[in-house]
């Protein structure tokens, strides 16, 4: 008859465990104090509900002050808030080095939707090949992936805790062993992951129809975009010439959420574009929005008046605006008037022709 997954583990590991002497995995008195620079660290992260191929990933990360030959990590999912859970129904925990050989099992009830739930993962050097021992490594290193097929819709938080009993295995907990065959305390950094099924919300609010912008100046776009936890990145896209049809080129891939960007078009003029703003969270959760109108883009600088420059007042810095000026020192008699002006004036020039205010 098959042997069922526990009982394979459990002749995996007495067997591997007798060949290695590792004794040490069971329960042992007298431990000192964990040493941070031995860690297990569980990712704490965002994620929006859902399935897939995976629906969530979740990293395991691990520091090591000695080499080690066999590690045991036994979690426990745990919801803490609401109704929220994952599944590994199909999923799997994919191995992110070359060390420590793993071996894997899932224990009661599969990360399914009763908590909580446990899981047990090992790994071990093969004897006789050094390089599958893991040397030491003091800066937090991605050391295995679980990968989730189902993250249930609603919102919450689930716990992932280290447990030190499982039922049929209660000589298995998270530890390290080393090359001298001896127990190493872990510190064990528990995570939380956040189940977030809301999109952030975004308004395109410059360019939104009708603009000129000038190609070979810049022209600070501006948008509106909000989540309830946050957004954590924005990207603008454009579309040059169908009027958002196809957004083909992407403007910028920003982290967090400015809510300005200083753009030069380039490129061709045209009569017929539009901007897209895709705003993102921490869950992965996405939301867009589009220009409300088409709007211009011109070979010609035409600025947004500087305070006191647009003389007449018809939103564009010009000569006409520099001849008004003009008019308006040589009509006085003070000299200190008359310096004060023209250094205005040249000002003004400089912003007509060099392009920048």
């Amino acid at each position: 008859m098959q042997d069922t997954k526990e009982q394979t583990m459990r002749k995996f590991c007495g067997a591997y465990l007798m060949t290695l002497g590792l004794v040490a995995l069971g329960y042992s008195t007298g431990l000192s104090a964990p040493d941070p620079r031995d860690s297990v660290i569980i990712e704490s992260k965002s994620v929006k509900p859902g399935t897939g191929s995976p629906a969530a990933v979740v990293r395991v990360y691990i520091t090591n002050k000695d080499s080690l030959v066999a590690l045991a990590v036994a979690l426990e999912e745990k919801t803490l808030t609401g109704n929220a859970y994952m599944t590994l129904d199909t999923g799997v925990v994919r191995w992110l080095t070359q060390t420590l050989q793993a071996y894997k099992v899932f224990v009661g009830n599969r990360y399914n939707s009763v908590s909580p739930d446990t899981f047990i993962i090992a790994g071990f050097y093969q004897p006789g090949d050094l390089a599958t021992t893991e040397p030491p490594n003091l800066t937090r290193k991605a050391f295995f992936e679980i990968q989730f097929d189902t993250v249930n819709t609603d919102t919450g938080r689930i716990l992932l805790d280290s447990v030190r009993v499982i039922s049929g295995y209660s000589n298995l907990y998270t530890a390290f062993v080393n090359m001298q065959r001896r127990e190493i305390p872990v510190n064990f950094v528990k995570g939380v992951i956040t189940v977030d099924p809301t999109p952030p919300s975004v308004t395109v609010t410059d360019p939104n129809g009708g603009e000129a912008v000038p190609k070979p100046c810049p022209y600070t776009i501006t948008w509106n975009a909000m989540d309830n936890v946050g957004v954590t990145a924005v990207e603008i896209w454009l579309d040059r010439t169908n009027g958002g049809i196809s957004f083909e080129q992407q403007i910028a891939n920003l982290s967090g959420n400015p809510g300005l960007y200083d753009w030069t078009a380039g490129g061709s003029t045209s009569n017929n574009a539009k901007i897209k703003i895709i705003a993102r969270d921490a869950a992965e959760n996405i939301s867009s929005d589009v220009s409300d109108g088409t709007f211009s883009i011109v070979a010609n600088c035409y600025l947004k008046p500087v305070a006191g420059f647009d003389i007449n007042k018809d939103g564009i810095i010009s000569i006409v605006d520099a001849v008004l000026v003009i008019n308006s020192v040589y009509s006085e008699t003070n000299e200190s008037t008359i310096n004060l002006s023209k250094e205005y004036i040249e000002t003004m020039l400089i912003a007509i022709f060099s392009a920048s205010p």
